[in-house]
């Protein structure tokens, strides 16, 4: 874009813009790169060998046809309410707002700037945990002066326990 600076406009039509722009593109991919040591189609010829195709029409659509998604607080217990139940999450995306989408498989999978945090089974219980989450959340409050160990080795011990105590099954 830098390079165009110079023109200042000094182009008439947009195919005299889109020759200006097809000069750069041959004067940059033939110019060492200062990065690499090499000329840019120097090093796609040796890349291009390792290309795949494109995946189908599709496939790509599928990028970019996305249903209006929701989004769920996490609450300062760390879960989501998700149709009624409970989900948890690890505890600093406490007071952040999650996406949730759900698979053919029964899975709900809840997710952070489209980067996925965790995934529960969809259940008819009212609190859901993973053993990872439980742990977190253990350790950040109820339990934070033990060991890793001491907090793991509880929760596998006393998961279905909780659930039970707190009306989950």
């Amino acid at each position: 874009m830098n390079r165009l600076k110079a023109y200042n406009e000094e182009f008439d039509t947009w195919n005299d813009l889109l020759n200006i722009i097809a000069n750069f593109m041959d004067d940059i991919n033939t110019e060492t790169s200062q990065g690499s040591g090499s000329k840019p189609y120097q090093l796609f010829k040796k890349e291009k060998e390792y290309l795949l195709p494109s995946p189908n029409i599709d496939v790509l659509a599928s990028y970019f046809s996305r249903q209006e998604e929701k989004t769920y607080p996490v609450n300062k217990e760390s879960m989501i309410k998700y149709e009624g139940r409970k989900y948890s999450v690890p505890t600093r995306y406490i007071g952040e707002r999650m996406t949730v989408t759900t698979d053919d498989s029964g899975n709900l999978c809840i997710y952070y700037n489209n980067e996925l945090v965790v995934c529960h089974v969809i259940s008819s219980k009212m609190y859901n945990y993973t053993v990872d989450t439980a742990c977190d959340i253990l350790k950040s409050d109820a339990m934070r002066y033990k060991t890793d160990a001491e907090i793991l080795s509880f929760v596998q011990n006393n998961l279905l326990n909780m659930d039970r105590c707190i009306g989950g099954l």
